[in-house]
């Protein structure tokens, strides 16, 4: 499976995959480079154009939205 986003990877849990595509483009974005790719808050912040606190506070964001999205299947 892989995400409406371009990605080029596949992501197993049609769960994760639908949670995932909720997401604006630039949360999804974040959430991917950070959980998936393993880079940090300061490397997505450069390659993003935002400052570091910005970027951090985009993923939180993210997260929250997420975690509200699952509801109950966490």
């Amino acid at each position: 499976m892989k995400t409406d986003r371009g990605s080029d990877f596949a992501i197993e849990s049609e769960l994760l995959y639908d949670a995932l595509n909720f997401l604006t483009e630039e949360y999804c974005r974040v959430i991917m480079l950070y959980y998936f790719f393993g880079m940090t808050d300061k490397e997505i912040s450069k390659l993003s154009g935002l400052k570091r606190t910005a970027g951090r506070n985009r993923r939180h964001r993210a997260l929250a939205i997420l975690k509200k999205a699952l509801g109950d299947q966490l």
